[in-house]
């Protein structure tokens, strides 16, 4: 059973068949980690799909979660050299 309510899977799966055909559409028959990387930022700041003001909350949580994680890994770097 799935986490997320029916809304949220139908969502889900818009944008997942979205990108699908981006990628389906495109004359390149490969792409690399690089290429895949921006398509899915640009699909993630595109205002018509998502709301810029949630894009920018989600950001923000991102970065204070990988900033954890940096001074998480920064302690233990400090705790091996003593």
């Amino acid at each position: 059973m799935s986490p997320l309510s029916e809304e949220q899977q139908a969502a889900a799966l818009a944008v997942l068949r979205y990108v699908s055909d981006l990628f389906t559409e495109s004359p390149k028959e490969w792409f690399r980690r690089e290429d895949v990387l921006v398509v899915l930022n640009n699909i993630g700041n595109d205002p018509h799909l998502f709301d810029p003001a949630l894009v920018a909350r989600m950001d923000q949580i991102d970065s204070e979660i990988q900033s954890l994680g940096r001074n998480d890994a920064a302690g233990r770097a400090a705790g091996d050299a003593a």
